[in-house]
């Protein structure tokens, strides 16, 4: 007899707290059930078309976790997957996290119930919900312990979020920077010389959004400057350490 499958939807960036609930739930429920994860290695398989698996697992879902955070909301895929349950009238429960609330969540998610993922009481409404499906009692969960779990992770989220942010400003406002500081090693004090003052004005808000949470440090001195022709102006040294934090974000841009 096949189990019964939960597929959870999520954004790649936030795989970890999805496997945070197919392993709470696979544990809680026995393997009674499937948990279908996108980005999960067990529930793609080896050398499969991971559209077609996917597929299948939308196919073949009785209920939905849409993992919902301020990024999640606006990439299409997690839109397409929930329209997709959405088409098949099966449950969808938005678990919104890292700062979005049920009562941020666009139409039509806002027309679903919603919970905070942090919150132990909703927390049991998931486990409560799939016994339903599956005709079981449902389970004792130790929700403190989720909850505990879950808050870690969107603490280091939202730093990794903010980074992001600044870092992706950089890239809009003066591209040059972000391959300047792509060949910075983390933790390690590093002089970038001959930097045009005018283009470090340009992202210096960036960069003191990034100091201020202290993942990076940095001191910019005027070395130089020219009058006449293409290159007049001040030309700087900037001293920079960065975090492994930052080095780590920094790989992720195109």
């Amino acid at each position: 007899m096949t189990k019964p499958t939960i597929f959870i939807s999520h954004i790649t960036a936030e795989k970890e707290i999805a496997i945070l609930f197919k392993n709470e739930i696979e544990k809680s429920f026995l393997g009674m059930v499937n948990v279908f994860v996108s980005s999960d290695a067990g529930s793609i398989q080896i050398g499969s078309n991971w559209l077609d698996d996917i597929t299948s697992g939308l196919r073949e879902c009785k209920a939905m976790l849409l993992f919902c955070s301020p990024d999640s909301i606006q990439k299409p895929w997690i839109n397409f997957e929930c329209g997709a349950g959405w088409g098949r009238a099966i449950d969808i429960v938005p678990v919104c996290h890292s700062g979005l609330r049920p009562v941020d969540l666009p139409l039509p998610m806002s027309l679903l119930q919603g919970l905070e993922a942090s919150n132990p009481e909703k927390i049991q409404h998931v486990f409560d919900l799939i016994s339903q499906k599956i005709n079981c009692t449902s389970p004792t969960v130790n929700v403190l312990e989720l909850a505990e779990k879950i808050q870690e992770f969107e603490k280091s989220y939202n730093i990794s979020r903010k980074i992001v942010l600044n870092l992706l400003e950089i890239q809009k406002t003066e591209p040059g920077f972000i391959e300047l500081l792509k060949k910075l090693h983390p933790n390690s004090l590093t002089p970038l010389f001959n930097v045009p003052q005018m283009n470090f004005i340009r992202v210096k808000t960036s960069f003191d959004n990034l100091q201020k949470e202290s993942n990076i440090q940095y001191s910019a001195n005027v070395a130089s400057i020219t009058f006449g022709g293409n290159s007049q102006g001040a030309l700087m040294t900037i001293n920079i350490s960065i975090t492994q934090e930052v080095f780590d974000a920094l790989k992720t841009l195109s």
